[in-house]
């Protein structure tokens, strides 16, 4: 008998038209119960809607219960939460109405309908408020839920009872996470209407994500939280936190792409700069350059790692009267910007380079000076000419001299005239 049930389920389930897995049911299903379960089942899966009749009808409790645990477990979860559902009309007290309720939130969950499972989650709690087997995971799944339809506020006051309420539960490293998850993602809302809300929640995220034993999350989610971490400190402003977090996001990551490495690295750079930490951002400048040289950043990151070059000397060394060898290491640097024909900076490119030379390199010098005048920008125009009228002076090109001091004087600029009227006698 056994035998012949099992050929003829065989026979019925593996339709044309539609593709399912036979439900797992136990031998003593009788056979006409199983052929209108599964011709509803089809009708159902082909046309998306049930008949007012539940597709299970007919079924005793346990074949039942026997049959939505196994239409989920074949992960066939739109049927298993209809079927559910269908069990919780028809059993309203059984044993397993604890189980099927988390069931149904989970096969809706699963399926895809995250609105339906968290109005499911709910339903399980009303029904059993002090539940020790299923409420935790349930609160957990709820709250993940919430945060992935955006409500990252009911999300966090979710997850946020759920440590209140079990303070040992096992789910508690992956409750973290989701915590700092909600909080960053509403931080992120926040930020351009309201900073000062935003910045609360970049830190509220910080607290619950350094909490989490990173081991016990899986490693997507140990690497989104690195991302999330590192953005968060970096609102925050403390990008040396934001730089621990973001190179063991770029140095372990198998799946960031370049454009979000380079994104990364330049943030590091320019946060950095914002707080003269130069050395730490020339070094993010000079990464930029070393694995991204042909990005569209690497233009403006060969400017300014030469920028902070020239500052970490200056910082060093307490002047801006730098040796041969320390001129010679930033001239290179802003030859390499020039090189990319970009003209944002290429005035104070010349500019820095003829203040750098001028001391060491008089000729390398005068032409910088006069690439700079060739620009025709106006902010250091006055000072150029100066600095030229004394160079052409002390290389014996008195006539040059003579003409750039003049020119000087037509300018509105009253900073050298004294010197300039001197020079000319």
């Amino acid at each position: 008998m056994i035998h012949n049930l099992k050929t003829q389920i065989t026979t019925i389930c593996p339709f044309k038209f539609v593709k399912i897995t036979c439900p797992k049911v136990t031998p003593k299903l009788r056979f006409w119960s199983i052929f209108s379960l599964l011709i509803s089942l089809f009708f159902y899966l082909v046309t998306g809607t049930a008949s007012a009749q539940c597709l299970t009808s007919g079924l005793t409790e346990d074949e039942q219960l026997a049959m939505t645990k196994g239409l989920f477990e074949d992960e066939l979860f739109s049927a298993s939460s209809e079927s559910s559902k269908c069990f919780l009309e028809e059993f309203k007290d059984s044993a397993a109405r604890e189980e099927i309720f988390f069931l149904r939130a989970e096969a809706l969950r699963k399926g895809g309908d995250l609105q339906g499972a968290i109005k499911a989650y709910d339903e399980l709690k009303n029904n059993f408020p002090s539940s020790k087997t299923y409420l935790d995971n349930s609160m957990l799944q709820k709250g993940i839920s919430l945060a992935l339809t955006r409500n990252y506020t009911a999300s966090i006051r979710t997850l946020k009872l759920l440590l209140l309420d079990f303070p040992t539960t096992k789910y508690r490293d992956e409750a973290l996470y989701w915590l700092g998850y909600a909080a960053s993602f509403q931080a992120e809302s926040l930020r351009k209407k309201n900073n000062k809300d935003a910045l609360l929640f970049y830190q509220d995220s910080t607290l619950h994500f350094v909490k989490v034993e990173p081991e016990l999350l899986n490693l997507k989610q140990q690497q989104e939280r690195l991302h999330l971490m590192g953005r968060s400190w970096w609102f925050l402003k403390d990008f040396t936190k934001a730089e621990e977090a973001w190179s063991q996001y770029l140095k372990n990551s198998k799946s960031i792409k370049p454009e979000q490495a380079l994104n990364l690295k330049y943030q590091l750079a320019t946060g950095f700069q914002q707080e003269k930490n130069y050395k730490k951002a020339e070094r993010w400048f000079t990464r930029i350059l070393t694995k991204h040289p042909d990005s569209k950043l690497a233009v403006v990151s060969a400017f300014l790692r030469a920028e902070m070059a020239y500052a970490v000397s200056v910082q060093e060394t307490k002047t801006e009267s730098l040796d041969s060898k320390a001129v010679s290491i930033l001239i290179k640097h802003y030859k390499l910007y020039l090189n990319k024909n970009d003209n944002k900076y290429q005035a104070l490119a010349y500019y820095r380079i003829g203040v750098l030379q001028q001391p060491h390199r008089p000729n390398e010098a005068i032409h910088a000076f006069q690439k700079y005048l060739s620009t025709k920008d106006k902010t250091y125009a006055a000072e150029v000419h100066y600095r030229l009228g004394y160079l052409f002076f002390n290389t014996k090109q008195q006539q040059k001299a003579i003409q750039i001091f003049e020119k000087y004087l037509r300018t509105k600029d009253k900073t050298y005239t004294n010197e300039v009227l001197y020079q000319l006698g």
